[in-house]
């Protein structure tokens, strides 16, 4: 969880906003905690942007863009690890229909993620009339065009989002590490770790979903069970 908000920061420096790293790592861990209570696992970003708006409230719509790019790619590095972890274990993916299911929801969600991603850094289609007609529709437009311009400026900056991204997959490992240690604690010796591999991470992913609340009801929890049976 430390290591997103070193992930954070890298992604707001590249954007010139010059917070102290105290002040990221303490709002990661705030948006954490309300990830944990509120339903989903982007309640915390809401919680992440309305506080960087007051610490840095000259470059406000600037600081929430990279919030919204540190929530993708943390979940593209996710699913990729997710992706990779069950490629390793397809067979038992692909015979269980949720487990299937899960699996075609990461790779939708990985194609997505790249298409958006190109879209933006490519600029196509801004200058589109259509596009500019809706735009121009769209409540809070100069607002929302900061954001995108913002996000346009990180995407074309391959050095930055690569960081990122590896920060990313090297927490998402740490984690996998974590329950293999857990596993190993409580005296559970025949399962080998690169089955704490492909389980872990598609849990992960499960979480990521908005769809029960974190720290409530237990869908990651569900399919670790899942998988693990």
């Amino acid at each position: 969880i430390s290591l997103s908000g070193v992930r954070w920061l890298v992604l707001m420096r590249g954007e010139s906003i010059h917070v102290p790293f105290w002040v990221a790592f303490r709002l990661t861990w705030i948006g954490h905690f309300w990830n944990m209570v509120i339903p989903g696992a982007v309640s915390g970003d809401a919680v992440k942007m309305y506080y960087i708006g007051q610490v840095a409230p000259e470059r406000r719509e600037e600081a929430w863009s990279t919030v919204l790019a540190d929530r993708v790619i943390g979940l593209s590095a996710l699913i990729a690890l997710a992706a990779l972890a069950s490629l390793s274990r397809l067979e038992v993916m692909w015979a269980n229909p949720d487990l299937r299911l899960v699996l075609l929801a990461m790779v939708a969600g990985l194609t997505g993620i790249l298409i958006g991603a190109i879209v933006v850094a490519s600029g196509v289609g801004r200058s589109w009339p259509i596009v500019q007609s809706l735009a121009a529709k769209l409540p809070l437009r100069e607002l929302l065009g900061r954001v995108y311009s913002s996000l346009h400026r990180i995407s074309r900056r391959p050095g930055t989002v690569l960081l990122a991204f590896l920060i990313s997959f090297f927490a998402h490992g740490v984690s996998v590490f974590n329950a293999f240690l857990l596993g190993r604690t409580i005296g559970e010796t025949q399962i080998p770790f690169n089955h704490y591999a492909a389980v872990f991470p598609v849990a992960l992913f499960s979480n990521a979903v908005p769809i029960a609340p974190g720290g409530g009801i237990g869908v990651g929890e569900a399919v670790i069970g899942l998988l693990f049976e």
